[in-house]
């Protein structure tokens, strides 16, 4: 099974596909954590990169490709991140077809609630978000190390992401129209799991 997963800043894609990639026994292929990756190995390709996320500006169409690339199994994964625009899907098709798209859908009022208060910790990556905090608001739960906020989690540069993401990424919907899963992620991310899991099986 080869599955994309899609929707807006703050909608859930990161939790949603690790249950699904454990659910299902899928390798979870994040372009987030890949770019982040990169960013932090001060590359020059990491340091170009840098300078356009922090903008909430999308990258290149060539450099996401030419990253994906090196990471992308042949079969059984969820793709979360990308495509983000019609071009980039265009460019994954020569590269293998998709199965499924899930499409989850949130309202930008609760989108800017998550975001602003959504933290990470700076070593394993794990995310915490207003439903699900860490038991002490400075230290990760996993692995003790610091927990920080996001530089792009501001609301200015979250408003300009949710733009963004409206004009170059929201016409997938059409263009996956015949494969896609629809998902109203503005509940409780139990429920949203629920019906994931139901549309899959």
């Amino acid at each position: 099974m080869k599955l994309i997963i899609f929707g807006p800043p703050g909608a859930g894609k990161g939790t949603i596909s690790s249950f699904i990639s454990k659910e299902f026994k899928l390798n979870h292929i994040s372009t987030g954590d890949l770019i982040r990756n990169e960013v932090k190995s001060n590359s020059e390709l990491g340091e170009r990169m840098n300078e356009i996320i922090t903008t909430g500006n999308l990258l290149p169409d060539d450099m996401m490709l030419e990253l994906l690339k090196k990471q992308l199994p042949k079969d059984n994964f969820i793709l979360d991140g990308y495509p983000r625009n019609i071009e980039q899907a265009k460019e994954l098709e020569k590269i293998t077809n998709m199965d499924k798209i899930i499409f989850l859908v949130v309202a930008e009022e609760e989108i800017i609630n998550r975001l602003t208060k959504r933290t990470q910790c700076s070593k394993c990556k794990k995310i915490y978000g207003k439903n699900f905090p860490p038991k002490d608001p400075k230290v990760c739960d996993i692995c003790g190390e610091e927990v920080i906020s996001r530089s792009d989690d501001n609301e200015e540069v979250i408003k300009h992401r949710i733009d963004v993401y409206d004009e170059q990424t929201l016409p997938l919907e059409d263009y996956y129209l015949d494969k896609m899963i629809s998902i109203d992620a503005n509940r409780k991310v139990e429920l949203v799991l629920t019906d994931v899991k139901k549309a899959l099986q």
